[in-house]
């Protein structure tokens, strides 16, 4: 009799905590698995770069912890600017408690799975069974076999675990043959369909098993989270005590598993090509929101020249009044002064004639000064006004642009 051949997948920021948990998934997952079937490995490693996860930085390298057959790469800031679509679609809203760092990572998580989909599908007549765990996942107990066996004929369900079902399905940890699973791991394809929502991220999975009517089977898998900062994260189930002792156990014998397997057979697109993993509609849309952000961007530009030109022409204006100004002063001081040297060589007090003169002089610098500085201020005002304006011409354009209707 042949053996079965099962697909093993990982997805995410694998250099995260695979370091702890490797050790686990081999023991519960892997091994067990290599007793009666053909596996293969396929990683899906969404690269952080220099970034800090869990305020630790990521050796880059520790993909290759997994003995994978498969790899594939995504670059994380590429995803993020990709996102932006949605974002500027209005629909990345969960509950309440769900932060917006909270949210990206939820899209993140999705876009990851997706790609593992993406996989299965290129090879859905190659495997009659496939696995999806997160790499972070400490596995606490062996696979059940025969919930594998049971899925490898059977089109209509999928297994997955009860350690944190929230207000919907534990997210994760898949068993199932290709065609349902494939559904599962894709609905970041119809993420239209499923956000905005007021529930959780564990909602989305389970809206998405009744959309393509697939049935929800459990397997008894239970497991935590380490993060990079070794630390557990006990969630749902996980945080009953009758597991404190079971958690004290794990974090005394954390091993950090380092030894680099050879490079994976690379399964990756070149970098010009990433974008088309996306749906359709988000690389048209991501092409559309460049060409008007770049149109936007030198209306702005323009419109900003404009401005500065004519602050620079009213900055002259000024400059020149005043010079004017300072030269009427200098004369009017110097015949001032012709006039004291006069009256002091006569030894005569000044007449009144010329004390008139003087406080007409005064109160004309006085007055021209006011005068001045209301039209300064009034200038100004105008300015503003010609700023704002220019601004929400360019919001309304940015708007018009993102409004649902040019959607495609």
């Amino acid at each position: 009799m042949s053996k079965k051949r099962i697909c093993v997948c990982f997805f995410g920021v694998i250099g995260r905590s695979i370091r702890f948990t490797y050790k686990s998934i081999l023991k519960n997952l892997i091994e067990p698995l290599k007793k009666d079937n053909r596996i293969d490995v396929y990683v899906f490693n969404l690269d952080v770069g220099t970034k800090l996860v869990d305020n630790y930085s990521i050796n880059a390298m520790h993909y290759r912890i997994i003995k994978a057959d498969y790899c594939e790469h995504y670059n994380q800031y590429v995803l993020d600017k990709e996102l932006q679509v949605y974002y500027r679609k209005g629909i990345c809203r969960f509950s309440r408690c769900y932060s917006l760092p909270r949210i990206r990572n939820a899209l993140r998580q999705m876009y990851s799975e997706y790609r593992v989909g993406m996989f299965l599908e290129k090879h859905i007549n190659d495997y009659d069974s496939a696995i999806v765990c997160g790499p972070d996942y400490y596995l606490l107990q062996e696979i059940k076999i025969k919930d594998v066996e049971d899925s490898m004929n059977n089109d209509s369900s999928v297994y997955t675990t009860v350690v944190n079902d929230g207000k919907g399905y534990t997210n994760g940890f898949y068993i199932g043959s290709l065609n349902p699973m494939i559904k599962i791991l894709k609905r970041y394809e119809i993420l239209t369909e499923l956000l905005p929502t007021n529930k959780d991220y564990e909602f989305l999975l389970k809206k998405t098993f009744e959309i393509h009517n697939i049935s929800r089977k459990i397997t008894n898998m239970t497991f935590v989270k380490v993060r990079n900062n070794e630390l557990i994260a006990r969630q749902g189930i996980m945080a009953r005590q009758s597991f404190t002792d079971l958690i004290k156990r794990i974090k005394q014998n954390l091993y950090a598993f380092t030894e680099l397997q050879a490079q994976p057979h690379p399964n990756a697109q070149p970098e010009s090509l990433q974008s088309l993993h996306q749906p359709a509609w988000v690389v048209d849309q991501i092409r559309r929101n460049a060409e008007h952000d770049a149109t936007a961007a030198k209306e702005l530009i323009s419109e900003a020249t404009e401005i500065q030109i004519l602050y620079q022409r009213k900055r002259a204006h000024a400059l020149h009044r005043r010079k004017q100004k300072r030269m009427r002063e200098q004369a009017q001081r110097a015949r001032a002064a012709t006039l004291s040297t006069a009256n002091q060589i006569n030894k005569q007090p000044p007449s009144e004639a010329i004390r008139q003169a003087q406080m007409v002089a005064q109160r004309k610098r006085a007055n021209a000064a006011n005068r001045r500085k209301l039209k300064r201020m009034r200038e100004a005002e105008r300015a503003k006004a010609q700023l704002a304006k220019a601004r929400l011409l360019i919001a309304q354009r940015k708007a018009a642009a993102a409004d649902p209707q040019h959607m495609t």
